[in-house]
């Protein structure tokens, strides 16, 4: 059981695990399992919407008639474990690569990207899937995704050491822009493995160079 990711949910009733290529496992914070998924995505990231009632998962599934699988990502009510909702089904092998996911604090919108920056940055309006805004990625491998506290900025870690940050403004309700250019920062001399916000102003990261550096 090769666990790639966890989270923990925002009431400390739930935790969850994902393995790499195999299930996700969804525990009480007492450690009894409550749920064992059966997914084969590599789960890079796992996590709980504000509320404590869903699970985002990245996931895979293979297309009739292909060798390849195509990525999209799949909310789960951990009330029931049924009917899943999946968001950004293309039916077409390689269209889409979605491995990583995140839910903005204040429950508007799920961003997601895959693990390559030819991939766009997708941020999508929960319930409806509709999508709000992408934006256009050029760096190396997308490590790690992250959202601002006050859900108007997001930020990327990449393989060649470098971070992206966006800011993101919304005029109406279901309406998202792209606020400015996005911003590279040269921020390790290693790849970089996590970026987390640590206020709406200040971000912090990871990398194999042995650094943990804030911003």
């Amino acid at each position: 059981y090769n666990v790639q990711s966890i989270a923990y949910s925002p009431n400390g009733a739930m935790i969850a695990a994902g393995s790499r290529y195999d299930c996700v496992r969804v525990f009480t914070s007492d450690g009894d399992l409550v749920k064992e998924i059966e997914d084969t995505s590599r789960h890079a990231s796992l996590e709980f919407t504000p509320d404590s009632k869903r699970l985002i998962v990245p996931s895979r599934k293979a297309i009739p008639g292909w060798t390849g699988k195509e990525g999209f990502i799949r909310e789960w009510d951990i009330a029931t474990f049924k009917n899943p909702v999946n968001y950004l089904e293309s039916n077409q092998v390689w269209i889409s690569n979605y491995t990583l996911a995140t839910c903005a604090p204040d429950g508007s919108y799920y961003a997601t990207c895959g693990n390559s920056a030819h991939y766009p940055i997708e941020i999508i309006e929960p319930v409806s899937g509709r999508s709000l805004l992408k934006l256009t990625q050029s760096r190396d491998r997308v490590n790690s995704l992250a959202i601002s506290p006050n859900s108007e900025a997001l930020a990327t870690a990449y393989n060649d050491g470098t971070i992206g940050y966006w800011r993101l403004t919304s005029t109406e309700p279901g309406h998202l822009e792209q606020s400015g250019r996005p911003q590279i920062i040269e921020a390790h001399q290693g790849k970089v493995n996590d970026i987390e916000f640590a206020s709406n102003t200040h971000l912090l990261t990871c990398s194999t160079d042995g650094k943990i550096v804030c911003h």
